[in-house]
C-alpha cells in the first residue's frame, strides 16, 4: 500500500487506486500520513482538519477515522505488512512503513543525498529519484492553514532538492538537463535566489551567458520592487564570476561550515543521571535516534522537538537526563537544562526561563532586554549555527515550550510534561509508561539491596504491584526498606495492601506520591476534578467516555471532553488494546490504582456521602439502561424478561452509544460484572439482579458460563442477605437455566433452587416467570432421565402460557416439550412442538432459538426416517450458529449433523463435522458435548470397519455420560457398544450391553428405543421380554 501527498492526496493497494472519500476525509488521511508511524492527538487532528474546533468536529472525526480504518482493512489484501489505523497515546497512529508515504520517502532520499563523502553520481541519482516523487502542489485540493503550512515546508524541501540536484548535475557535466528543468521553475519561483543562481550557472556553462545575466537583472528588479532588498551574496558572487568570465568551478556556492567549539561559553547544565536507573533501553535508544537524526529526515520542522509525556512519578525527568547525558558528545556547543515548574506548583514564566538561558549562554544580566519577545530573538540569535541540546523539564503547556525552541537547525529540544504539548510545531509526543514488573523489581533491588529482594522475591513482586509499577512509588518503597534493614519485605507489602493507608506509606524524605499526584490534580478545572473524583468511586476496571455523563449528570459530549482533559493530564490512560478501541468502537480508559486511591481521598474530603452515592447510582443505572437497550436487540431470548424498579439514567441517544449490541456487551463485559458486584455491596439488589439478568442472553451467545454463574451467585447471596425475594427468584431461575447447559452450575441444590424460584414467582403472580421456572425444572429433570416427570411439569407450564405469557416463555416451552417428546420416543409430537418453537422464534427475530428448533427438527426427522429433511434442517441451523458466532451451539449442531451424515454413509463428512465439534467442546470444557461426539465417533469407526477403535471411543463416552448423569446418552452409548462387540464376534458382551441399554431406555419411558433394542436382541437369539 502506498500513500501520496506530493500532489493530489492518493492511496493505492497493489496498483489499484483506493477511494479516499470526501475532501475532509482526505484531510484526515493526510494529517495522519504526514506523521506516519507516530501518534497524532485528537486535538491536533481537529486543528489540522478544521483549523479550530467546531461543534460536532470530534464526532465527525470519529466517523472519518472509522471509515479510514475500514478502508485500510479492506485494502490489506495479501500485504504481509498492511497499513493499519490504531489508537495510541491519546491519539491515532497510521501504522505503516514511512517509506510507503511519498513525503517521507522524499525526505529520506534527500537526507541520504546530503550524506558526507557520497560520490556525486550517487547523490544525483538519489536526488533525481526524490524529485520524481513530486507530482505537483502537495496536498492539492485541500484547504486550511495546516495544509498551507505543510505545502510551504514541502516547497522549501523541494527547492533544496532541486538546487542540490542542479549542483550535482553540473558537477557531473550535464548543464543542459539543469537548464531544461530550472527554466520553468525559475518562473514559478521568481524570488528564490538559490534557484536563480543555479540556473545562471547552468546557462553560463552551455554558452548562454547573456541569458544568465538577464536572469540576474530580473531577480534584482523583483526583489527591489516586492521586498525592497538586493540579491544576496551567493547570487552576487555568481553574477560577478559570469561578468569576469571565470571557469565553471569558480561558480559553486560555498558550503556552510559546521559549528565548531570556540571561545564562547559552553553551558553544561544537565543534572547527574541516576546511578540506580533501570530499564527502558529500547525507549532510550529510540529517543537518542530521534534527537540525533530527526533534523535530517526531511520533516517540515528543522529542529527536532521530542516531548516525554506521562503522569507524575512515571520517571520522565530521570529518563530525559539519561537520554541527554548520552547525547552530550553530539551537542558540543552545550546543553541547556531548566525545570519549568518553579518550586512545587508555580510554572516559570517564559520571560524568566529565557533570562536564565541567556545568562547561561554568557549574556550579562544588565543587557538582557526586559521584553520576552526581544529575549526570545536574542536567544535564537545566540543559538544560530550552534549545536545545543535544550532540555525543558516539567513543561506546563505548549505556550511555555514554543518560545524556547531554537530557530535554526543544529539544535534539538527534549521536553517532559504531564500534559501533551501537541501545539508545539513539529513536536513528537512520546508516552512514558509504568515499568515492566521485572524492571520494577530490579529498581527495588538497586535501592533496597539485591540480596534482600532475591531472598524475598514474591514479597518484592507484591510490593511493586501495590506500587502500580510507578517508578516514584517503587523508589520510595525501596528507600523505606533501605532505611529499615531489619524489615522483612512482606512487612511493607502488608502495610501497602491497606488502600486507606497506602499513600501514607509511600512517603520518604522529599519523595511523596500523594504530593506528586496533587500537582496534576490541582491544575484541573473544577468540572474535570469532579469527574476524576467520581470516576474513582466506580469499581469498573475500565470505562468508555460516556460513563462521565451519568456520574456528573451532564451531556455525553461534555463528559467526553472532560475525559480528554483527564487523559491529557495523564490522570487516566487509554487502554492499550490491539486496535486501541473497544469492540463497540469506543476508546476505553482506566485509572492507575494510586491515582484512584488519591481521587477517592479527594472525593471523601470534597463531596458529601449522598452526592457520592447518587453519582455511582446514576452510573450503574446507565449501565442497566444501555444493557436493556442492547439486550433487546440481541438475536437471542432464553427466558421472559423480569424488570425491577431500579433507578435508570437514560442518555438522549442510546443507539449512538450502542451501535452494535454484541460488540457493546463484549466491550463492557468486565465493567458490567464490576457494576453488578458493586451494586450488591451497596445493597442495591434490584439494580444488581436486573443487570445480571440483562446479561444472560449475551453470556449465552458467547458461552461465558463462568461469568453467568459468578454474577448470579453474587446476586443470589445479596438478595437473600437483604430480603429481596423477587431478586432471589430471578437469580435462582438464571442459575437453573445455566445448569441445563453446563455441569458447573449443577451444585447439588440446583433443583431446589429452581423450585424456590417457581414458588416465589407463583406467590407474586408472575405467570410467565413461573412458567419459565417450570420449563427450566423440566429440562433439568429430563437431563436426569426423568422424562415423564418433565412432561408433567411442562403440562403445568403450558396451562400458564395458555392464559397469556411472554412469547419468550412460549418459545422456550415449545422447545423443551419437543426435547422431552424426543427422549420419550414421541417423534411426531416432538416435531410439532419444534415447529411451533421455530415459528415463534422467526416471528421475533430470535436467531439462536431458530437454530435450536432447527437442530431439534433435524434429529426428529432422522428418527422419523426422513434423513434428507434432517440434514437440510441441521445445515440451516449450522449456518445460523456460525452467523451468530455461537460456539457451543455450533458444536452441538455439528455433533448431531455428524450423526446424520453417518446415517447417510457420508463417512468423510461425518468425520469432519465430529472433529470440529470435538475441538469446540474441548475448548469450551463441555464434557457432556465431548461425550456425545465420542458416541458418534465410535459409531463412525464401527461403520468404517474398526470395532476395536469404536470400543475405545465408546468406553470414554460411557464414562463421561455416567459422570454427567446423562442417561439418555448413556443408553445410546450402551447400544453402540453392544453393536461393536457384535461386530467383533463377542455375542455375550453384545447382548449384555444391549440388555443394559434396553433397561435404561425403559426407565426413561422411551418405548421406541426399547423396541429397537429388542430387535437387536432378537436377532442375536436373546429372548426379548
Amino acid at each position: 500500500m502506498e500513500f501520496r501527498l506530493l500532489g493530489v492526496v492518493e492511496a493505492d493497494a497493489d496498483g489499484r487506486a483506493l477511494d479516499t472519500g470526501s475532501p475532509q476525509q482526505r484531510r484526515v488521511l493526510a494529517a495522519l500520513a504526514v506523521d506516519a508511524g507516530r501518534p497524532v492527538t485528537t486535538e491536533t487532528l481537529i486543528d489540522r482538519v478544521w483549523d479550530e474546533a467546531v461543534p460536532g468536529s470530534r464526532r465527525t472525526l470519529q466517523v472519518h477515522l472509522t471509515r479510514i480504518r475500514r478502508l485500510l482493512a479492506d485494502a490489506g489484501g495479501t500485504d504481509p505488512h498492511p497499513a493499519r489505523l490504531v489508537r495510541r497515546s491519546g491519539g491515532y497512529l497510521l501504522d505503516i512503513d514511512r517509506q510507503r508515504v511519498d513525503v517521507h520517502r522524499f525526505g529520506q532520499l534527500l537526507a541520504q543525498a546530503r550524506a558526507a563523502a557520497l560520490p556525486t553520481r550517487e547523490r544525483v541519482a538519489l536526488l533525481r529519484e526524490a524529485l520524481s516523487l513530486w507530482r505537483g502542489q502537495p496536498l492539492s485540493g485541500l484547504s486550511g492553514h495546516w495544509a498551507a503550512r505543510v505545502r510551504e515546508a514541502c516547497r522549501q524541501d523541494f527547492l533544496t532538492a532541486v538546487v542540490a540536484w542542479a549542483d550535482g548535475e553540473l558537477e557531473v557535466g550535464d548543464p543542459q538537463a539543469v537548464v531544461t528543468r530550472l527554466t520553468g521553475l525559475a518562473g514559478e519561483y521568481p524570488l528564490e535566489e538559490s534557484l536563480v543562481a543555479a540556473l545562471m550557472r547552468s546557462l553560463h556553462l552551455v554558452g548562454r551567458s547573456a541569458e544568465a545575466l538577464t536572469q540576474y537583472a530580473s531577480l534584482r528588479r523583483r526583489l527591489a520592487e516586492e521586498l525592497g532588498t538586493d540579491p544576496g551574496p551567493t547570487v552576487q558572487r555568481v553574477h560577478q564570476a559570469i561578468l569576469r568570465g571565470h571557469p565553471p568551478t569558480d561558480l559553486a556556492d560555498e558550503p556552510r561550515e559546521r559549528s565548531q567549539p570556540s571561545d564562547r561559553l559552553v553551558p553544561a547544565m544537565l543534572p547527574a543521571a541516576l546511578a540506580d536507573f533501570v530499564g527502558r533501553d529500547a525507549l532510550i535508544a529510540e529517543l537518542v535516534r530521534l534527537l540525533h537524526t530527526a533534523g535530517d529526515t526531511g520533516r517540515p520542522v528543522p529542529v527536532p522537538v521530542v516531548a516525554l509525556v506521562g503522569r507524575g512519578g512515571i520517571g520522565k525527568t530521570a529518563l530525559a537526563v539519561q537520554v541527554a547525558q548520552r547525547l552530550v558528545q553530539h551537542f558540543p556547543d552545550g546543553q541547556l537544562y531548566l525545570d519549568l515548574r518553579d518550586g512545587q506548583s508555580q510554572s516559570l514564566t517564559v520571560g524568566a526561563a529565557l533570562g536564565r538561558f541567556l545568562r547561561a549562554l554568557g549574556v550579562d544580566g544588565s543587557v538582557i532586554p526586559p521584553d520576552p519577545a526581544e529575549r526570545a530573538a536574542l536567544y535564537r540569535t545566540l543559538l544560530a549555527g550552534r549545536r545545543v541540546l535544550v532540555v525543558l523539564d516539567n513543561a506546563a503547556d505548549a505556550a511555555q515550550v514554543s518560545p524556547l525552541v531554537p530557530g535554526g537547525p543544529g539544535c534539538a529540544v527534549l521536553v517532559t510534561s504531564r500534559t501533551r504539548p501537541a501545539e508545539v510545531p513539529g513536536v513528537q509526543l512520546v508516552p512514558v509508561e509504568v515499568l515492566e514488573p521485572d524492571q520494577a523489581v530490579a529498581l527495588l533491588g538497586r535501592i533496597a539491596g539485591q540480596s534482600r529482594v532475591d531472598a524475598q522475591h514474591e514479597a518484592a513482586e507484591r510490593i511493586v504491584d501495590l506500587c502500580g509499577l510507578l517508578p516514584l512509588a517503587v523508589r520510595i518503597a525501596g528507600a523505606r526498606l533501605a532505611r529499615r534493614p531489619h524489615w522483612r519485605l512482606d512487612v511493607l507489602a502488608e502495610r501497602l495492601r491497606d488502600e486507606q493507608r497506602r499513600l501514607d506509606e509511600l512517603v520518604t524524605g522529599d519523595l511523596d506520591v500523594r504530593a506528586s499526584l496533587a500537582l496534576s490534580y490541582q491544575e484541573l478545572e473544577a468540572p474535570a476534578a469532579r469527574a476524576l473524583r467520581c470516576l474513582a468511586l466506580l469499581d469498573a476496571p475500565d470505562f468508555a467516555a460516556w460513563v462521565v455523563a451519568p456520574l456528573l449528570d451532564i451531556d455525553v459530549d461534555r463528559g467526553a471532553e472532560l475525559i480528554e482533559t483527564l487523559a491529557e493530564a495523564h490522570l487516566i490512560d487509554a487502554v492499550d488494546a490491539v486496535d486501541a478501541v473497544d469492540a463497540g468502537g469506543q476508546v476505553r480508559f482506566r485509572m492507575h490504582d494510586l491515582v484512584r486511591i488519591y481521587a477517592q481521598e479527594r472525593a471523601a474530603a470534597h463531596d458529601d456521602e449522598p452526592g457520592r452515592q447518587a453519582s455511582v447510582e446514576r452510573a450503574l443505572g446507565a449501565w442497566l439502561t444501555l444493557a436493556e437497550h442492547a439486550d433487546s436487540r440481541l438475536p437471542n431470548r432464553r427466558l421472559a424478561l423480569v424488570h425491577s424498579a431500579a433507578k435508570r439514567w437514560t442518555p438522549p441517544e442510546p443507539d449512538a452509544l450502542v451501535p452494535d449490541p454484541l460488540a457493546w456487551f463484549s466491550a463492557e463485559r468486565a465493567s458490567l460484572i464490576a457494576a453488578i458486584e458493586q451494586a450488591c455491596r451497596r445493597g442495591w439488589t434490584d439494580l444488581a439482579w436486573d443487570l445480571a439478568a440483562r446479561c444472560v442472553d449475551f453470556f449465552d451467545l458467547r458461552d461465558l458460563h463462568d461469568d453467568w454463574y459468578h454474577t448470579h451467585r453474587v446476586v443470589l447471596a445479596a438478595c437473600r442477605r437483604h430480603g429481596d425475594r423477587r431478586g432471589e427468584a430471578v437469580a435462582c431461575r438464571g442459575l437453573g437455566d445455566l445448569a441445563t447447559l453446563t455441569p458447573i452450575a449443577r451444585t447439588g441444590d440446583h433443583l431446589t433452587t429452581v423450585i424456590r424460584a417457581r414458588r416465589i414467582f407463583h406467590d407474586s403472580g408472575d405467570r410467565s416467570a413461573e412458567a419459565d421456572a417450570l420449563t427450566v425444572l423440566a429440562s433439568l429433570q429430563r437431563a436426569g432421565g426423568q422424562g415423564r416427570r418433565a412432561q408433567v411439569l411442562l403440562d403445568g407450564a403450558s396451562r400458564l402460557v395458555d392464559s397469556g405469557a411472554d412469547p419468550a416463555t412460549a418459545t422456550a416451552l415449545f422447545l423443551e416439550r419437543g426435547f422431552v417428546a424426543q427422549e420419550l420416543g414421541q417423534y411426531e409430537l416432538g416435531r410439532d412442538f419444534a415447529q411451533r418453537c421455530l415459528e415463534l422464534a422467526r416471528a421475533h427475530g430470535w436467531r439462536a432459538q431458530q437454530a435450536d428448533a432447527l437442530q431439534l427438527l433435524g434429529s426428529l426427522y432422522d428418527s422419523l426416517g426422513q434423513p434428507h429433511d434432517a440434514v437440510h434442517h441441521l445445515e440451516e441451523a449450522l449456518g445460523i450458529a456460525v452467523e451468530l458466532d455461537h460456539e457451543s451451539l455450533q458444536a452441538w449442531i455439528l455433533c448431531v449433523l455428524g450423526g446424520r451424515y453417518l446415517s447417510q454413509h457420508r463417512l468423510a463428512d461425518a468425520g469432519a463435522a465430529l472433529d470440529r465439534a470435538y475441538a469446540l467442546f474441548r475448548r469450551l470444557r463441555l464434557s457432556t458435548g465431548q461425550s456425545a461426539v465420542l458416541r458418534w465417533r465410535g459409531q463412525l469407526a464401527l461403520a468404517a470397519g474398526d470395532p476395536a477403535r469404536a470400543l475405545t471411543d465408546l468406553a470414554e463416552s460411557l464414562a463421561l455420560s455416567r459422570r454427567n448423569r446423562a442417561p439418555y446418552l448413556e443408553a445410546h452409548v450402551l447400544k453402540a457398544i453392544g453393536s461393536a462387540h457384535d461386530a467383533m464376534g463377542d455375542r455375550t458382551a453384545a447382548e449384555h450391553h444391549w440388555v443394559a441399554a434396553r433397561d435404561v431406555f425403559a426407565a426413561l419411558g422411551n418405548l421406541a428405543e426399547v423396541g429397537k433394542t429388542r430387535e437387536l436382541l432378537a436377532r442375536s437369539g436373546e429372548p426379548a421380554p
